[in-house]
């Protein structure tokens, strides 16, 4: 690989069940992360850790627990991202909870960057607030990068609605089954197809 890459670290556990997760980042940079890429032969440049969010009980909020540190999270991923992709290196971030991965995704989308995203996970991840009782964004994400009805308009609104515009393709794996072949084309606020749905979440 000729490019660089960037790490991110996104020490977040705010869209988490409990707390951990945000301490991810820097076990894996303990463990060697960084030493094995550059045993590798590939240039490695770290760009620290954006904010750092423990997960704390929200119980004002319990369908959505956290959601403005989720967003913030989900800026500041996305701007260091960003920048990591507009010095022409290949980001590569350390969660941190699953709503990492849309400031990951709407990175890419403002860059312009033609993206395809295979996401693996042991649910969906399609769940929105009204739909589950427990109120941990982190199986929500996917739902809100592709604004179904009942999201968070704070957290879909993030960046272009849906962030996954013109079919981009996405793959979904769920206990080893393809849950979502495509992304859904543009269409009007909480219309989703069912036609590429071909598993269902257990969660």
């Amino acid at each position: 690989m000729d490019r660089e890459i960037g790490i991110i670290g996104a020490p977040t556990s705010a869209g988490a069940f409990t707390p951990g997760q945000e301490r991810a980042p820097a076990a894996l940079r303990s463990a060697g992360l960084v030493e094995r890429l550059r045993d590798a032969n590939l240039e490695v440049i770290d760009h620290g850790d954006v904010p750092f969010f423990r997960w704390v009980p929200d119980a004002d909020h319990p369908r959505a627990q956290n959601a403005d540190s989720v967003v913030t999270g989900v800026r500041a991923d996305a701007e260091n991202v960003r920048r990591s992709i507009s010095d022409g290196q290949v980001p590569l971030v350390l969660g941190g909870d699953c709503t990492v991965g849309i400031g990951t995704v709407l990175a890419h989308a403002l860059e312009a960057r033609d993206f395809h995203l295979v996401y693996f996970d042991l649910h969906g991840d399609l769940n929105v607030p009204g739909s589950v009782v427990q109120g941990a964004l982190d199986w929500m994400g996917v739902a809100h990068m592709l604004d179904l009805e009942g999201c968070l308009p704070s957290l879909s609104g993030v960046g272009p609605r849906p962030l996954f515009q013109d079919r981009r393709p996405m793959g979904l794996a769920v206990d080893g089954r393809t849950f979502l072949r495509s992304a859904p084309a543009p269409r009007p606020h909480g219309q989703f197809p069912p036609e590429p749905v071909i598993g269902r979440s257990q969660r």
